[in-house]
């Protein structure tokens, strides 16, 4: 078989291959089957009346009547033979199983393809994912917690639906290739191939968070003032852009 380009449509590219000319074929002999099984059917049903008043002879109404049955069967094998044209050029229509673009043709108007041969390359924008090289030390903890947020240039913070941990690491690296799927409608127009951060979770805990405003700083101490009925008592912090996190 050879490739023909039909064209692409929003989320669907395909080859089609030259066989709707089959199909186009195929019909037409079933509908001249039918016509010639109707004109056949007709000339059973004249001669049947005839025969009953003994105009006609057996041997001709055993004729007419096999010929009746011969048109039967032709529509029977022409219909088999549409079935199998249209079938065929079902097979011709490669779908993509998922949307998304097509980013490269493999093959060349044309060109002969056989079965099994890659034809377009396209990529998903619906379901991406991050794909990050972890050091091994780190991954009992990621397997522990499995949450992990993708940060964009821009600053936007997404969290990642699922993690995926390879069940063992590269050779040479020591290092896991985990996989952070993002959400199907993510906001942040992500595309492949870009470069984002990733920060995973690999402990918790309870801590106050103070904004910067309400810090008090004091040459090399940084504090807050608390309030304890009616007593003010300073608590160290360790300061953070914009925000500082009070010490017990």
């Amino acid at each position: 078989m050879w490739a023909m380009w039909c064209g692409k449509q929003r989320n669907r590219a395909y080859y089609r291959y030259p066989a709707a000319g089959g199909v186009n074929a195929a019909r037409a002999q079933l509908q001249e089957a039918k016509a010639r099984f109707n004109e056949a059917n007709q000339q059973l049903k004249r001669i049947e009346e005839v025969f009953a008043k003994g105009a006609v002879s057996q041997a001709e109404f055993d004729q007419v009547k096999a010929a009746q049955q011969s048109a039967a069967a032709r529509v029977d094998s022409a219909q088999a033979a549409l079935n199998d044209a249209v079938q065929r050029l079902d097979y011709t229509i490669v779908v993509a199983p998922y949307s998304g673009i097509v980013v490269r043709r493999l093959v060349d108007v044309g060109a002969t393809v056989a079965p099994g041969t890659p034809l377009l390359e396209g990529i998903a924008l619906d379901n991406l994912r991050v794909r990050v090289n972890v050091p091994q030390q780190y991954i009992a903890p990621l397997r522990s917690h499995r949450q992990a947020r993708v940060v964009t240039d821009a600053g936007q913070s997404i969290a990642a639906a699922q993690l995926r941990i390879p069940p063992s690491a590269d050779v040479q690296s020591q290092s896991f290739a985990v996989l952070a799927e993002l959400p199907a409608q993510q906001e942040a127009g992500l595309l492949p191939g870009t470069l984002v951060k990733v920060a995973f979770a690999i402990g918790s805990g309870e801590q106050i968070i103070l904004p910067d405003s309400a810090i008090a700083r004091r040459g090399e101490i940084t504090g807050v003032y608390v309030d304890e009925k009616g007593f003010c008592r300073s608590v160290t912090c360790v300061p953070a852009p914009r925000w500082a996190m009070a010490l017990p």
